[in-house]
């Protein structure tokens, strides 16, 4: 999900303006309004689209294609939603998820990586003075 909007404020640093959009979702109401502020104070807020829902139920009304989808939700729904976001990736995206060495993200690990729609990769780090110290990104492109 948007969150405050930390990741996507960052995101937009490398958009073009003129052509790229970001669309970002968020479930919790108080999060929509403090990413909403966010996005304001960053200057962005013109780039970005804030949807409020489910994810799993707005990625299924959305049209893509998205060269890039950032996927940081709950980690019991990675699985859950990885067809959609296969069918809203154009040829060769990318998808990221956030997480990924966590227990609860175990199941999409192990989806991923046997999908012959995708060509994955898990990157894992430690992270000094960071709870947890241990964490992980996917790198799955479209195939």
């Amino acid at each position: 999900g948007t969150a405050t909007g930390y990741s996507a404020i960052h995101m937009t640093r490398a958009m073009d303006p003129k052509t790229d959009q970001l669309i970002t979702l968020e479930l919790s109401q108080g999060l929509v309004q403090r990413a909403r502020e966010n996005f304001k104070k960053a200057g962005v807020q013109d780039l970005v689209t804030l949807l409020q829902g489910d994810c799993r139920e707005i990625l299924k009304e959305i049209s893509g294609p998205f060269d890039l989808i950032f996927m940081d939700i709950d980690k019991q729904y990675y699985r859950e939603v990885l067809p959609l976001c296969h069918k809203l990736l154009s040829q060769n995206g990318l998808l990221i998820t956030d997480n990924t060495a966590f227990s609860d993200a175990l199941d999409f690990d192990q989806a991923v990586y046997q999908d012959k729609g995708w060509r994955s990769v898990n990157l894992l780090c430690f992270l000094p003075q960071h709870s947890p110290e241990k964490d992980g990104i996917c790198l799955a492109m479209k195939a």
